[in-house]
């Protein structure tokens, strides 16, 4: 009864954060059953699914790879475990990957594009950080996300010197 409860707080979870991703938290929606169901008051979640994913990631239980992903899924696991998986996905995907630097955009309407690629990028590696995915570390550190970081700084300021250099 109690992971009933838990698949469909994060079920309106997921519906309250897509919907922030494509409208505004004032914005109503038509229907009322899809109000309550993408209300952006389910959003207060954040504060306890997405500690709870994030661990499962450090801990090493999880690992943020499609292999990983397909593997599990195909297992022999149960079926809760693989919905708590998609969930899981989902989540840390939405709230880290995605939604962190589109909200600050959004918010503070940068047009430029040489912004949004570093604010997004920047975005991206801190997710990578969080979610220490060995794909995108060497030898076990976090050489490679240091320097996909200064790559991504130095990419922002050339072509914004190159952006005051043309005519």
């Amino acid at each position: 009864m109690t992971s009933i409860v838990i698949f469909i707080l994060a079920t309106f979870f997921i519906f309250s954060s897509i919907r922030l991703f494509f409208f505004s938290t004032e914005t109503e929606m038509g229907n009322k059953i899809i109000n309550i169901i993408s209300h952006p008051g389910w959003l207060i979640l954040v504060i306890i699914f997405l500690p709870v994913f994030v661990g499962f990631f450090y801990r090493g239980e999880w690992e943020f790879s499609w292999t990983f992903f397909w593997i599990e899924l195909t297992g022999n696991n149960s079926l809760s475990t693989k919905i708590l998986l998609v969930y899981g996905m989902i989540i840390v995907t939405l709230w880290l990957f995605i939604l962190p630097a589109h909200i600050f955009l959004r918010n503070n309407s940068m047009k430029d594009f040489h912004t949004q690629f570093f604010i997004r990028g920047l975005n991206i590696i801190f997710a990578l950080y969080c979610t220490e995915s060995r794909y995108f570390l060497i030898f076990g550190n976090k050489e490679y996300l240091n320097f996909l970081f200064t790559t991504i700084v130095y990419i922002y300021f050339f072509t914004l010197k190159i952006k005051d250099d043309s005519p």
